[in-house]
């Protein structure tokens, strides 16, 4: 948990930057911050979701033991 809410701050600071500098050459400062805000918090969460999904390489390591110990081989794990 502690790691989404970093990624969501990083997240919307970077965006709010990105933001301020498209709305500059766009026009509206306040505005681009704004939606660049959003969009990277957005992009923070989403990002901390997707690394949530990834088991622990702890547990990783244990499945593929128990697994070779009743004779399976192993390959590797999803996403991995």
């Amino acid at each position: 948990m502690r790691n989404a809410a970093r990624n969501t701050a990083i997240g919307g600071g970077s965006g709010a930057v990105l933001g301020t500098v498209g709305g500059a050459i766009g026009g509206d400062t306040g505005k681009g911050a704004a939606i660049g805000a959003a969009v990277g918090a957005a992009a923070g969460i989403l990002g901390s979701l997707v690394q949530a999904g990834e088991p622990n390489p702890t547990y990783k390591g244990f499945v593929d033991e128990c697994l070779s110990q009743y004779g399976y081989d192993p390959i590797g794990w999803s996403g991995s």
